[in-house]
């Protein structure tokens, strides 16, 4: 599975705005990048790679397709 930089900045195909990725449990949640971490994480990315929303509602990409911008979030942002 491609490894995410921890608060790395991350555009999804099909989604308009960005998300930060933190590691977790062998795969990554994916958190608003606007609202940082005061809500649940929109996007839960599992340890095959498989990205799923918060719902539990697998989507048709994976964590290959994920865009990087470049950018980092800090962690207290």
């Amino acid at each position: 599975m491609r490894q995410l930089r921890a608060y790395g900045i991350y555009k999804l195909p099909g989604v308009s705005r960005p998300v930060f990725a933190l590691p977790a449990g062998g795969g990554y949640f994916l958190y608003d990048s606007p609202r940082g971490q005061v809500l649940p994480p929109r996007f839960e990315v599992s340890p095959d790679g498989r990205v799923t929303n918060w719902h539990g509602d697998e989507l048709e990409l994976t964590v290959e397709q994920l865009e990087d911008t470049g950018e980092t979030r800090g962690p207290r942002e």
